[in-house]
């Protein structure tokens, strides 16, 4: 093989270990976070009832 073709190869190797651990990392991220995908006030709720708590309900003026 030729130097640019040992290059080309190992660049291919590498952009499918990149997409393979990014894949790896988002099921792992889903799996041991799972307030991951949700909303910032989402999220908050979710805390709190982790904790044992509610969230108070907002004053909404209308």
């Amino acid at each position: 093989m030729t130097d640019d073709n040992t290059h080309a190869k190992q660049d291919y190797e590498n952009a499918i270990l990149f997409i393979k651990s990014q894949r790896e990392h988002k099921r792992l991220l889903e799996r041991y976070n799972p307030t991951f995908d949700l909303t910032a006030q989402d999220r908050i709720k979710a805390t709190a009832r982790r904790v044992g708590l509610d969230m108070p309900v907002t004053y909404k003026p209308e």
